[in-house]
């Protein structure tokens, strides 16, 4: 679990600067469970090299269109940030991709705005291999796994159960024995219908010397004939 430090004041090395300046790092994220349980620390660094004291009033942060809100209570002194310092404020992320900084000044209009980016190197690297394979990226299954579907080598082929398949078989309109291989790979479940299941076995059975069992009890009662 991250932690977000809260770093005091620091000086700063201002040389010929007057003013009070905004700086944001980017940040390289890491996971967990492969390309599952991201996260990284954005940290937005404020620089005051002006010659009198400034209070923070809010620090924004924008990412992939999204508004995440940094609230400080101005007034009370904990986020006055004096002449010659510099203060960062840290926050954990989840999401990787560009982001940008805003700071308001308490009695100032006008918002400080930096930018930086968050790179994710596992979640990069799986979503190029998902477009070396024509796959489909995004969550996917009951429990929303984030992950790729590459695109089956036999998409659209006649199929008669899940088993012939890299994705499982579907049934075109929902009956009948034969079907299309899916489009995509790793997709099986349990989606075929249980007719088709018990069509297929039927005729690897017959294939094989053995009946159904409708036929074994066919020829258990033929036989009980014969005997009486």
């Amino acid at each position: 679990m991250l932690v977000a430090p809260v770093v005091a004041p620091a000086p700063v090395a201002c040389g010929a600067r007057r003013d009070v300046a905004l700086r944001a790092h980017d940040v390289t994220m890491t996971c967990k469970w492969g390309v599952d349980g991201c996260s990284g620390l954005a940290a937005v660094v404020i620089d005051n090299c002006s010659t009198e004291t400034v209070e923070l009033l809010r620090v924004v942060r924008w990412q992939n269109g999204h508004p995440v809100m940094w609230d400080f209570v101005a007034g009370t002194g904990s986020f006055a940030l004096p002449a010659g310092t510099q203060r960062t404020f840290a926050r954990p992320i989840w999401n990787d991709g560009p982001m940008s900084f805003q700071v308001t000044l308490v009695g100032n209009l006008k918002s400080l705005t930096a930018h930086a980016n968050a790179v994710n190197p596992a979640r990069d690297a799986a979503r190029a291999a998902c477009r070396a394979c024509r796959g489909h990226w995004g969550n996917h299954g009951m429990t929303g796994v984030l992950g790729c579907l590459c695109r089956a080598k036999d998409a659209g082929r006649v199929c008669h159960s899940r088993c012939e398949c890299e994705g499982g078989c579907e049934l075109r309109g929902g009956v009948g024995p034969v079907g299309r291989c899916r489009q995509y790979a790793g997709d099986k479940g349990c989606t075929c219908p249980r007719r088709s299941r018990q069509a297929a076995f039927g005729r690897r059975a017959r294939g094989r010397g053995f009946t159904s069992s409708r036929g074994r009890s066919e020829r258990r009662r033929a036989a009980r004939g014969r005997v009486r």
